[in-house]
């Protein structure tokens, strides 16, 4: 498992740099219920999609897990999906969870 407190800031000015390490604090509190599962915590910079795939297929990711809106129909379409854009050019398998309402 990568070691959280390896976060890397990749912008210099304070007020990214805040919103970087806020974000960072509240994913870390975010870890599997089960300590046998291999898990990463990053932070990537541009396109989501193309980060996301380009950083699973870089480390051989195996399964890749994304949250969804939960949107649908046109809200979707004029919104557009980063979940469907991940599932449709991802090299491994792809999970999406639905928020519960």
């Amino acid at each position: 498992m990568d070691n959280p407190a390896s976060l890397q800031l990749l912008s210099g000015t304070a007020e990214w740099d805040d919103d970087h390490k806020r974000t960072w604090r509240w994913l870390e509190k975010i870890v599997p219920h089960s300590e046998s599962v291999t898990f990463a915590h990053k932070l990537l910079e541009g396109d989501v999609s193309t980060a996301i795939n380009g950083y699973a297929n870089a480390h051989s990711y195996d399964f890749i897990v994304l949250g969804t809106h939960g949107r649908s129909g046109l809200s979707r379409a004029l919104m557009g999906s980063v979940a469907e854009s991940v599932v449709r050019s991802a090299n491994s398998c792809v999970v999406t969870v639905k928020p519960t309402k």
